[in-house]
């Protein structure tokens, strides 16, 4: 099966009938999720565009940054994706540009504490507490993705929406 972009199926009808953002999302996202469990992230991973990349980056920044804030999502191993590839350069074009913002902003913070996020006792959890405090900086942006974070899923919607063919092949 080579390595083309990974397009899984899905009911245009059904979809068209779904009218909440994340519902909408999710539609599509848990078809990536469910060829993960089967399969391997990697069966995904390696064949996904830049637009399903931000689609799945981005489900995990809304869902670490909204459990934890900005340390949660880091302590947990998604800064590389979030800050460290070409993620919040791609958000601009999409529309969601007060969410790149705050991530252009945490990424100073977040390659100012990398070491002590990189040595931190993961088996400790008073350790991953204290980094709230040894981090305050992340505090003020968590606040900011959270005034802004449902009209920019709203602007990503919108997006998957226009451009379906990018994710998912559409069926009767």
């Amino acid at each position: 099966m080579g390595n083309e972009t990974f397009l899984p199926k899905i009911s245009g009808k059904n979809l068209a009938k779904i009218t909440d953002d994340w519902d909408f999302l999710f539609a599509i996202l848990d078809l990536y999720y469910d060829e993960m469990e089967k399969n391997g992230e990697k069966s995904v991973f390696s064949r996904v565009n830049d637009h399903q990349a931000i689609l799945l980056i981005f489900n995990d920044l809304y869902g670490q940054v909204t459990n934890g804030g900005f340390i949660q999502l880091i302590y947990n191993g998604y800064g590389f994706s979030v800050f460290e590839s070409e993620f919040i350069n791609l958000l601009e074009p999409i529309g969601i540009a007060k969410i790149q913002n705050i991530l252009e902003r945490a990424k100073i913070f977040y390659e100012k504490y990398r070491e002590k996020f990189e040595n931190v006792n993961r088996e400790n959890w008073d350790d991953f507490a204290a980094l709230y405090e040894e981090c305050p900086e992340f505090e003020k942006l968590d606040e900011e993705f959270y005034e802004v974070m449902d009209a920019e899923v709203s602007i990503l919607k919108n997006f998957v929406e226009k451009n379906l063919s990018d994710f998912v092949t559409i069926v009767a």
